[in-house]
Formats: C-alpha cells, sequence, structure tokens
C-alpha cells in the first residue's frame, strides 16, 4: 500500500512539475480604456513681435503613438510589438483633442504635430517670406481615464 501511494505522489508531482505557464508564450491583453490628450497649437508669425501671435492652420495633422507592448499585461522579450498611431487635426481656434488606448499603469505616447508653410514678417521689418514650420516630438506620460495638455509650439 505505501509503495502504491508513494507512486502517486511521484507520478503527480511529474505531471504538475511538467505544466508550462502559457502566458509567458501568449501576452494577456489588458483591458482598456481611453486618455485624453488636448492642446493648444501656437506659431511665431511676427519675429518683430514678442510671444506667439498666430494659431496653427485648421486641417494640420497631430498624431499619437503609442507601442502595442504597454497594452498588454506581460509583454513577452521574443515578440516584436506593433505601434499604433491616431490622428487627428487642429480646428479652427487652433486646438485639438485626441483619445487614445490606455491601460491603469503610466506608459508614455509621442505627441507629433505635421508641418505647415505660412508668411513670417522677418525680423527688423520687410516683406513677409514664406515658411516650413514645424514642431519636435514630444513624450506625454497617460493612464486610462486621465485628461493630459501638451500644447505644440511652433
Amino acid at each position: 500500500m505505501k509503495r502504491i501511494i508513494l507512486s502517486a505522489a511521484v507520478v503527480a508531482s511529474l505531471a504538475f512539475g511538467g505544466c508550462k505557464n502559457k502566458n509567458a508564450d501568449n501576452p494577456v491583453p489588458v483591458p482598456t480604456g481611453k486618455a485624453t490628450i488636448t492642446g493648444l497649437a501656437t506659431v511665431d508669425l511676427d519675429l518683430n513681435q514678442a510671444g506667439r501671435q498666430g494659431s496653427v492652420p485648421a486641417g494640420t495633422k497631430v498624431t499619437v503613438i503609442l507601442s502595442t507592448e504597454d497594452l498588454v499585461l506581460n509583454p513577452s522579450g521574443g515578440v516584436t510589438y506593433a505601434d499604433k498611431a491616431y490622428d487627428t487635426t487642429i480646428g479652427a481656434d487652433g486646438r485639438y483633442s485626441i483619445e487614445v488606448d490606455a491601460v491603469d499603469k503610466p506608459f508614455t505616447v509621442s505627441v507629433r504635430g505635421g508641418d505647415f508653410e505660412a508668411n513670417r514678417v522677418p525680423a527688423g521689418g520687410g516683406a513677409a517670406v514664406r515658411v516650413k514650420f514645424s514642431v519636435s516630438a514630444t513624450d506625454v506620460t497617460v493612464y486610462k481615464g486621465g485628461s493630459f495638455i501638451q500644447d505644440l509650439a511652433y
């Protein structure tokens, strides 16, 4: 009888010891919600005046990029995760607003404003000159349910 019980214990330990955590191979998506990023995009159109006097033209594109790795519970080191892009445009008032997928844990997204051309009055006066304006990408830390402000200064 002792032999049977001992044999059963050995077989059970081998069976349970051979189990593998499938979550290590199959990342589990986390239930997502939304985060909202808003901002005001301004531009310096007259170098003879202090500060930014103008709004970025309506329709200028704003893109937010995040890594889908940030949206899974247990990312796997052997997996290449795609980036996900969200687009919106700047309104006539120079403002934009965009919702992106987000989880409870804070993570970083990249906010990128599109390029545009406009006339700028040079320092010292003179006729306005056509100039291409661009803005550097900015990182913003977001989380589910949060509202974040990221202004764009061209």
